[in-house]
């Protein structure tokens, strides 16, 4: 789908000036789907008193950006001529994978996690959806009694996932343009 908008957008290159922003996992300030429910399963274990297990294993790639290095980004591209008609892939240099996000995770709630392995993954790969509404039912379940217990009445956050989430996909961005933002270790822009 993405080649072919690609395509598309060639095709109107002489009559349309863009640049593509493909930004890896997004986190900061606004963020509901991204990390930000990886934090609260943390909360929801310490809270259930169960080891969080997760599908697949350690090494799946999961790279990520700053929100505010995604608007830099943007807005450096926007005012580069040279930048017209390129694809650039947004990355920090954290090179996360599941396995530093779980321990982040585990450390900041002082819980224990785990994997499924990719054999059992594999097998769940096939079900999916039923795996997603079984882990949504647990968390909101669990959320909704950290809630009531904390008073919370109401919570824009959500510790749901999706199919798409669960699947074995990584994303993984190679970097080949950087420049170093004034905020964090660097932002990182890779022209792909």
């Amino acid at each position: 789908m993405k080649s072919k908008v690609e395509q598309e957008l060639r095709k109107l290159e002489s009559e349309l000036n863009y640049t593509i922003v493909r930004p890896a996992i997004v986190y900061g300030i606004g963020d509901r789907r991204s990390l930000t429910p990886r934090l609260l399963y943390g909360a929801i274990y310490k809270h259930l008193g169960e080891t969080m297990k997760l599908l697949w294993t350690s090494d799946l790639k999961m790279n990520t950006i700053h929100v505010v290095d995604v608007c830099r980004a943007i807005w450096t591209l926007a005012i580069t001529p040279e930048a017209n008609g390129q694809v650039y892939n947004l990355v920090d240099e954290a090179n996360s994978t599941q396995g530093s996000l779980a321990q982040m995770v585990a450390a900041i709630f002082n819980i224990k996690y785990d994997y499924y392995g990719t054999a059992i993954s594999t097998l769940a790969k096939n079900d999916i959806g039923s795996v997603a509404e079984e882990a949504n039912d647990k968390h909101l379940t669990a959320w909704a009694d950290i809630c009531r217990t904390y008073r919370l009445q109401h919570s824009p956050l959500e510790p749901t996932t999706n199919t798409e989430l669960l699947l074995n996909h990584q994303l993984y961005y190679k970097i080949s343009l950087r420049w170093i933002s004034s905020r964090r270790n660097c932002c990182d822009c890779s022209n792909y």
